[in-house]
């Protein structure tokens, strides 16, 4: 949104020779279908814009795209009638789903309300087109997928390490760690859209010298 602001600058402001390209990282998808054919038709297709994602990252799946073809109403009829195909969760599911729509629509307006008060502000009059109900969003192009961050393996119980017998009898993998993946802490849902996990992936992918020689892999309070 950034690139689309500058790329639309006066250019008393902004002289035309200058060129951008832009590298986005983790960034959550901004706009719906129309948008995002716009912006990769003026930029992603021109090799000036790129979309660095990490797969396992959950935060560039977000928001939910709610133009779907089995609404809750379907569902709840599907349960009535007692079909196969019915379940609570998806009704649950798709019922969160119409409860975030509400909310996000509403957030929208009043973030697009206050972007628009203050690029006026800023720029002078502009007019806007009107609200879109019920996006449905939609990724951009130049989509450039890194590894997975690696999380370290930590015990939940500190203690077991001071228990020979019971390490003995534990089976474990040809690193050295525990077959049972139980006895580590799992990684935080947020673990993988971390900025230094995404700076370590790519350490990783295209720097592998350097991501050997660094001494942090991880950061405690991840």
């Amino acid at each position: 949104m950034f690139r689309a602001y500058l790329e639309n600058l006066s250019r008393l402001k902004l002289k035309r020779k200058n060129n951008f390209k832009t590298y986005v990282f983790a960034a959550a998808m901004v706009g719906n279908k129309e948008f995002a054919t716009e912006y990769n038709t003026k930029y992603a297709s021109k090799q000036s814009s790129f979309n660095i994602v990490n797969p396992s990252d959950k935060i560039p799946k977000l928001p939910f795209s709610y133009n779907e073809p089995n609404s809750i109403t379907e569902n709840l009829n599907t349960f009535m009638q007692d079909k196969e195909a019915s379940s609570l969760s998806k009704i649950f599911s798709n019922g969160l789903v119409q409860i975030l729509k509400d909310c996000g629509n509403k957030s929208m307006g009043y973030l697009c309300t206050r972007v628009s008060k203050q690029i006026a502000k800023e720029e002078g009059p502009f007019e806007m087109p009107d609200q879109v109900e019920n996006i449905s969003y939609c990724g951009l192009d130049n989509l450039i997928e890194i590894a997975p961050a690696v999380f370290p393996k930590i015990l939940k119980d500190s203690v077991l390490i001071q228990n020979a017998a019971k390490i003995i009898s534990l089976k474990k993998e040809v690193d050295g760690h525990f077959q049972n993946k139980k006895l580590y802490k799992k990684e935080a849902w947020m673990y993988q859209h971390k900025p230094y996990s995404y700076y370590t992936s790519i350490l990783q992918m295209y720097f592998p010298d350097e991501y050997i020689s660094l001494k942090r892999k991880y950061l405690l309070e991840d």
